[in-house]
């Protein structure tokens, strides 16, 4: 549902337009990136700017040796190879990117995560998420292709200004820098998992491009590049945004905080060579990656389902970052993060009985079921997610009561089950399932 199908990590976007700008506002002001714990706000989208990509073009191949020796500095790494920048407009990116998707198989995949992400409320019924999948330049300063070892500059998002160009220049020359070094990132099989190692490589990307623009950038000069970036995000869904921002500013921090630690990026080459964070949680609060804390096996009981004849058509993780996303629909963002730091692991699946999810009616909640089980710190935090899942139901989603722990909602049912340090959500087409699949989910 979240982080990546397979095939995404390996076009590699940045400064997406939104963090790039956010960037070279914070220089600007003279303060670090900002670091949400939950989800990030949207800027303001600029009007489209005349741009010139010939220029842009030379400008870009200019400056990139200079830019590289300074962010083999910075980074204290050598390249094997400086990769020379391409400029391409924002649709050429858009199709490499689907193109690499498509070679994966991730198309596949796009009408399940459709699915999942309008029953729980997290994409409304007049969004697409393909809009998320098939957008990449549409979000892209710049980007590095970790297949081809191509650096690419978008024309028509990034104006002909030096001081802007060698800014998001530096971020991919240090996923190049990396990818050698290290190789970058790939997706796997947990959702949450995958999304932790975009932020570990966004995250270092990010504080190396900072680093940049503080060292050899004067600050006015980056504000005035700001005024040629086109902050623009199409019809892309917010709660990817907030996802997208979230692997930069978040990671940002993350990387920040190791860097601390270790003075210097000794703890960020181990974590990119050994040891990459295992969640969202990790990056979030990053004493639980160095105790190595991981998240909770859990197995979801489906004999109530196959009882009646559903087979399971997805399944992975949410993670902290999502579970808060999720209680952000129905209460107020800092009452939905207090109640996802408690999360110690959780796992999701999706059940279908003859429908397939792709092209199902919004909000896809009369013919599938869906299922989310929790495992949390303690006792205690299981109370206060209780809370907030209340507050996500009905308010978030317009939920009746239907008996205790269990509403009626458009299109279907949702029902909550506590036991021991567990919570199970279940939505379904009717209460009675509901409520038969959540009370077999967890041991009272």
């Amino acid at each position: 549902m979240n982080g990546e199908r397979p095939g995404r990590a390996q076009l590699l976007c940045a400064a997406a337009i939104l963090v790039a700008l956010g960037a070279v506002l914070a220089l600007g002001e003279g303060r670090a990136l900002p670091a949400p714990e939950g989800s990030a706000g949207t800027p303001t989208a600029k009007a489209p700017q005349a741009l010139d990509p010939e220029e842009l073009a030379r400008i870009s191949v200019a400056v990139t040796p200079r830019v590289a020796r300074r962010v083999e500095r910075l980074r204290e790494l050598r390249f094997d190879r400086v990769p020379r920048p391409r400029v391409v407009s924002s649709e050429v990116l858009n199709r490499l990117a689907r193109r690499e998707l498509e070679r994966a198989g991730g198309l596949e995949d796009i009408g399940v995560d459709q699915a999942e992400t309008q029953i729980v409320g997290l994409l409304a019924a007049d969004e697409q998420l393909e809009d998320a999948y098939g957008t990449t330049g549409d979000l892209a300063a710049a980007a590095y292709d970790t297949r081809a070892d191509r650096l690419y500059v978008i024309g028509d998002a990034v104006a002909p200004n030096r001081a802007l160009v060698e800014f998001v220049i530096a971020h991919e020359l240090n996923h190049a820098l990396e990818d050698q070094r290290f190789g970058l990132p790939e997706g796997g099989p947990s959702d949450d998992a995958a999304l932790a190692r975009i932020a570990l490589a966004e995250g270092s990307a990010t504080a190396l491009m900072t680093d940049y623009g503080t060292e050899y950038i004067p600050p006015l000069e980056l504000l005035q590049g700001a005024a040629g970036v086109d902050s623009g995000t199409g019809g892309v869904p917010q709660f990817y945004l907030d996802q997208l921002l979230w692997a930069y500013t978040g990671g940002e921090r993350f990387i920040t905080e190791l860097r601390e630690l270790g003075g210097g990026w000794k703890l960020v080459d181990y974590a990119l060579e050994s040891r990459q964070p295992a969640s969202t949680e990790q990056v979030i609060h990053t004493d639980k990656y160095l105790s190595d804390e991981r998240p909770q096996e859990l197995t979801l009981e489906a004999s109530a389902l196959q009882a009646e004849g559903w087979r399971r058509v997805d399944s992975g993780s949410l993670g902290e970052l999502t579970t808060a996303q999720l209680l952000a629909v129905g209460a107020p963002q800092a009452t939905a993060n207090r109640a996802a730091a408690g999360w110690g692991g959780d796992e999701y699946g999706l059940w279908s009985r003859g429908a397939a999810p792709a092209g199902c009616e919004a909000p896809c909640r009369e013919d599938l079921v869906f299922v989310i089980d929790w495992a949390w710190d303690s006792p205690g935090e299981v109370e206060e997610f209780e809370r907030a899942a209340g507050s996500y139901v009905k308010q978030g989603l317009g939920g009746r009561s239907a008996g205790d722990d269990l509403w009626e909602v458009e299109g279907g049912s949702v029902a909550l089950a506590a036991g021991g340090a567990e919570t199970t959500l279940v939505f379904a087409p009717d209460t009675e399932l509901a409520a038969a699949v959540a009370a077999e989910q967890v041991v009272p």
